[in-house]
C-alpha cells in the first residue's frame, strides 16, 4: 500500500465515523517535501 492509499483510507475511515454521528468530517493531509502531516477535526 502506498502512502497516498494509507492516508486516503484513514480519511475515509474518519468520514465514516463522522457520518455515523451525523457530523461533517473536516481534515487535511500535507505531503509537501515528503514530510507527512495529517490533521483531523
Amino acid at each position: 500500500m502506498t502512502a497516498d492509499e494509507k492516508f486516503m483510507r484513514a480519511a475515509l475511515a474518519e468520514a465514516k465515523k463522522a457520518a455515523e454521528q451525523d457530523e461533517v468530517p473536516v481534515g487535511a493531509v500535507d505531503r509537501k517535501g515528503r514530510k507527512d502531516h495529517c490533521a483531523r477535526a
